[in-house]
């Protein structure tokens, strides 16, 4: 079921907080409002940025020293921002899913892309326009439009990706999420269930996701401690829920990916969790 939680803090924000709203989903997640601070960082979801008014500009990494108003950077792609606006949209995509995908074959072995312009509102909503809080009918449709700058319909069918992959993600998404189960997540354990070697899974694994899958496994567990701040856990409750040994190792790991803090970030928006 959708659920919105608002986080906003009584007391002022710091200038260099992240402030607005944040849609969870399952393989995407959608901001929008100001961005704050953010340290040079990497991460394993593709990241399309988009500004209302002002540039987006990238400081550091590969793609230093770009500026525009749409920007697309791909996954594992060391980079800090700074710019945009109060109504800046930046939309994640997990590799393995048909928008990421399609956008990936866009980028091919490019760090990155920018645009001279968003796509056609005139028949849509844009997230500028917007009176209202999220939604999930708004959320879905704004990713869309978003992803539609570095797409096209030609790029809407589906890619096939191994079964035996399928079941792998999926495996790894469940055990996750068992606050009891601490085994299960390695390569050979893996491999066994989906009846691949270790090596083949391995190399399938990549093909399908875009990621080796030690990472995947990071990102799954950064997604669901993020979830559960949003739901108002404390960050030793994300954590342990997680599979981080406490807190702190959840706020390295966070800022190490995101480049920001989970406390003066996500736990200061209005979150909207969905579930597709």
């Amino acid at each position: 079921m959708n659920k919105r939680l608002r986080l906003v803090p009584s007391a002022a924000m710091d200038d260099l907080e992240w402030q607005g709203e944040l849609a969870l989903a399952p393989g995407w997640a959608l901001f929008i409002g100001r961005p704050g601070d953010n340290a040079r960082h990497a991460h394993q979801a593709l990241q399309l940025c988009v500004s209302n008014r002002d540039p987006i500009r990238i400081e550091s990494g590969p793609l230093a020293g770009t500026s525009a108003k749409c920007v697309a950077i791909a996954a594992n792609t060391d980079h800090s921002m700074a710019g945009g606006d109060d109504r800046s949209a930046f939309l994640y995509l997990d590799p393995r899913g048909k928008l990421g995908r399609n956008v990936s074959a866009v980028l091919g072995s490019n760090p990155g892309s920018t645009r001279d312009s968003g796509p056609d509102w005139q028949h849509g909503e844009s997230w500028a326009d917007r009176q209202e809080g999220l939604t999930a009918d708004s959320a879905t449709r704004i990713r869309d439009q978003i992803a539609a700058i570095w797409t096209n319909e030609a790029d809407s069918g589906e890619s096939s990706m191994d079964e035996r992959v399928e079941a792998a993600v999926d495996r790894i998404r469940s055990l996750v999420r068992d606050e009891d189960s601490d085994t299960g997540l390695t390569v050979r354990d893996l491999a066994r269930t989906v009846g691949l070697s270790e090596s083949r899974l391995a190399a399938l694994f990549r093909e399908g996701t875009g990621v080796p899958i030690r990472p995947f496994v990071l990102w799954t567990r950064l997604q669901l401690a993020v979830e559960m701040a949003g739901r108002g856990a404390s960050l030793t409750e994300a954590a342990h829920a997680a599979g981080f040994a406490d807190s702190p190792h959840l706020a390295r790991t966070f800022r190490r990916m995101f480049g920001t803090t989970l406390s003066g970030s996500v736990r200061r928006l209005q979150t909207l969790l969905l579930d597709r």
